[in-house]
């Protein structure tokens, strides 16, 4: 291996350093290598800057300058940005409303639960839900408590793997009609609807009156 080639792989190490380095602009760890190259005569004095004649060069330098100037004005990450929150919404929403989604039956007759469901394993006790007294203070919704209450020494649970509730497990609404019928002419009918159960009506519920 003669001197020549010593000299240009130096030369290239010596480029992969200071790029990784990153502490000097390309440009003049470009400069840098070519004039250690002319230093150790592997370029010709006289040859050094030729390649600056070629007509390439303005459209590879605009490139260059371009690219730098969309890199510092915010557009990349914010087209990344943007792109990434409507793919995550595109995703949220395929899976969101893909295959049978059901919220409650439709004669209303489930019993009240939990909205926590947090892993295959779950039990009431392993995660907190701050409507009840599953886990001790501080009783925050969804955390994990860093001392779990054994599920059996409650008096409301002892079931384990049952999603219940502490409270309200079986609230349920119930619907009272009056009539009175004022004796005039014509007969003022008035019917009064109220609901005296501890759970509300469901939206769009119909009371119909017929003679």
């Amino acid at each position: 291996m003669n001197f020549a080639q010593v000299a240009s792989l130096t030369i290239l190490a010596g480029l992969l350093v200071l790029f990784i380095w990153d502490r000097l602009r390309f440009d003049m760890v470009a400069l840098l290598a070519l004039l250690a190259a002319v230093v150790c005569g592997i370029v010709p004095a006289n040859k050094a800057f030729t390649g600056f004649g070629n007509p390439l060069l303005p459209l590879i330098a605009s490139a260059l300058v371009v690219s730098n100037a969309v890199g510092k004005s915010g557009l990349i990450e914010q087209a990344v940005r943007e792109f990434y929150e409507y793919a995550h919404e595109l995703v949220r929403s395929e899976a969101q409303y893909r295959g049978i989604v059901s919220f409650t039956d439709s004669a209303h007759s489930w019993v009240g639960t939990r909205t926590l469901w947090n892993e295959h394993a779950y039990h009431v006790t392993n995660i907190c839900d701050d409507l009840d007294t599953a886990c001790l203070a501080p009783n925050v919704y969804g955390s994990i408590p860093k001392v779990e209450q054994k599920n059996w020494t409650l008096p409301w649970l002892n079931n384990f793997r049952q999603n219940v509730q502490d409270h309200g497990l079986f609230n349920a609404p119930d619907i009272a009609v009056s009539v009175d019928v004022a004796c005039s002419s014509p007969a003022v009918v008035t019917v009064s609807v109220r609901n005296i159960g501890l759970a509300s009506l469901p939206s769009g519920f119909i009371i119909q009156i017929s003679r």
